[in-house]
């Protein structure tokens, strides 16, 4: 699962909005009275940082996301390749995941038990 998502490109797309009317806004100076420029100004220094910050986060978050996912395939393969039987089952009893050592155990008790019926 990507970390961009519709919500953050529509922040993207609202931040880069909001920039250019500003910036067209400051191309027109005869629109605006000197204080006006000035608050403009600094609302697109404040958007300029917002961004800056909202790119670091994403960053962030995209690094932590592929560190999750190499401790999930870690454990995942701890899980299957472990060398005693583990069954995963829901507060029914209902089996939702096992191991590859649970079956061979499985397939073990099977075969002694068909042979000891034979014998």
């Amino acid at each position: 699962m990507s970390i961009k998502t519709k919500s953050s490109d529509n922040i993207n797309k609202r931040i880069e909005l909001l920039r250019r009317q500003v910036e067209e806004t400051l191309d027109k100076p005869e629109l605006l009275s000197h204080s006006e420029k000035l608050q403009h100004k600094e609302l697109l220094q404040e958007l300029n940082v917002y961004n800056a910050e909202l790119l670091a986060q994403t960053e962030e978050l995209i690094q932590t996301e592929s560190e999750n996912e190499k401790l999930s395939n870690w454990f995942q393969q701890l899980f299957y390749y472990a060398p005693s039987g583990y069954v995963v089952t829901d507060e029914q009893g209902i089996i939702k995941n096992y191991n590859q050592q649970l079956i061979n155990s499985w397939i073990s008790a099977i075969f002694r038990t068909l042979k000891q019926m034979l014998l």
